[in-house]
């Protein structure tokens, strides 16, 4: 199961464990709820965000830069922003000319390549940002 935060995963599970407890008592049977776990929710650290927003804004040109909306994706790197504050951000691939408009997980993804330098341009104007360096 997904969630967008830690309280409502622990609100669900509760609700789950019980109403399984009330069915097995109405049918006078026992139950055994295991909840497997899942990848925590993807939270993204605010300033660090803004810092990411600055940079993209930068290299893509701010028509270019929007918020991602909220989704509950299963992202391996939201064990990371348990660890330290990070952002994760999500570069656009979509071109018609170059048949890249499939998402990353489609058996028909292509990889336009040119994107790879503005993602590399995005890392580096992050980094000059956080240190307090501005680009040129």
């Amino acid at each position: 199961m997904r969630y967008f935060d830690e309280e409502s995963r622990d609100l669900t599970h509760a609700a789950i464990k019980r109403h399984a407890k009330a069915f097995a008592d109405m049918y006078e049977i026992t139950v055994d709820v295991t909840i497997e776990p899942s990848t925590p929710p993807t939270k993204n650290d605010a300033a660090l965000a803004k810092i990411a927003t600055n940079a993209g804004t930068k290299v893509f040109g701010s028509n270019k830069v929007s918020e991602f909306p909220r989704a509950m994706n299963s992202e391996d790197f939201s064990y990371y922003l348990k660890e330290a504050p990070g952002v994760y951000g999500i570069i656009g691939i979509y071109n018609e000319e170059k048949n890249t408009i499939h998402a990353p997980h489609d058996d028909h993804y292509e990889l336009d390549e040119d994107i790879l330098k503005l993602g590399a341009a995005w890392h580096v104007e992050f980094a000059l940002e956080f240190l307090g360096t501005e680009s040129n």
